[in-house]
């Protein structure tokens, strides 16, 4: 998928928190963390700003990663937050804020590993110890029961401390000081290359993600936005989590995406849907990279 991401950089540039979205409530999306990078302009070392989002993971018994060993250890991201970066030490992860300020049930982790896929956009990363949940701060979403579990026509919450202004530079100071999250619903790639990026051929349109949009029990209803959407490089690996009745699991992660959308915004009446990079894809890569660490 990487190729393809390219190739759609190229074109325009990239988009990757979240628009169209609304503060996350005390007891939303409890599983988005902050992934820290150690600020390079402070001499001392201990200045630490917001730089990609993750999915705080917990593991069923039916997902063959062993959930005694490994539940609250794992954070699924974006291996494009470690382009630059790529040294565990250069790393924090903060899990339960909902704002810059939360001090409560907030906690902040070292990093031990940053294991990227070899070649497509996604990383797992472990912490240096396991933090607890704490309700309704810090919960974990569940890893998919298969790499089948899919977004189509369900209900999803997507999240991240990213921007909330297609309009903004893509720079720190104007992240926003709280997370942000919205609801989308995903539609199927036929529906979303032939609608929305026709310029991609069927044949080289990624097949290892999804999209969506807002029509929830209309999977081919054709939607002029705008969309909720992550927008830019500070929401990699923003998390696509999705309602499966008892629990929500993650499908997607934040991905590079065709900027011209603009984060979902509608400009001269189009709009692009955001893509994220299909869990479902590299579901046996995450099982026994984690399995084995």
């Amino acid at each position: 998928m990487i190729g393809i991401c390219v190739f759609l950089l190229a074109i325009a540039g990239y988009a990757s928190a979240i628009t169209y979205g609304n503060p996350s409530t005390l007891d939303g999306a409890a599983y988005t963390v902050s992934l820290l990078l150690r600020d390079g302009t402070d001499p001392t070392g201990q200045t630490w700003i917001h730089r990609c989002n993750g999915a705080w993971m917990k593991f069923d018994l039916t997902t063959t990663i062993d959930s005694t060993t490994h539940n609250g250890y794992w954070v699924i991201t974006s291996a494009r937050c470690f382009d630059t970066y790529q040294q565990p030490s250069d790393w924090r992860a903060k899990l339960g804020a909902r704002t810059d300020t939360d001090t409560s049930n907030v906690v902040t982790q070292g990093i031990r590993y940053i294991l990227r896929h070899p070649t497509e956009d996604i990383a797992v990363v472990k912490l240096s110890s396991r933090p607890s949940e704490a309700s309704p701060n810090r919960m974990r979403v569940e890893f998919p029961r298969r790499n089948s579990d899919a977004a189509t026509n369900r209900s999803c919450t997507l999240s991240g401390w990213g921007l909330t202004d297609s309009l903004l530079t893509d720079n720190y100071e104007n992240l926003p000081l709280e997370q942000y999250q919205a609801t989308a619903v995903g539609i199927t790639n036929s529906w979303c290359n032939s609608q929305y990026y026709p310029t991609i051929d069927a044949a080289v349109f990624p097949s290892d993600v999804i999209c969506t949009t807002n029509q929830l029990g209309c999977n081919n209803c054709v939607d002029e936005g705008p969309f909720p959407s992550p927008c830019k490089s500070y929401d990699y690996g923003a998390p696509l989590a999705c309602n499966f009745g008892s629990e929500y699991r993650l499908i997607g992660v934040g991905t590079a995406q065709d900027s011209s959308q603009s984060c979902g915004d509608a400009f001269a009446g189009v709009a692009t849907p955001p893509m994220w990079t299909y869990v479902g894809t590299y579901w046996s890569w995450l099982a026994n990279t984690i399995n084995a660490n």
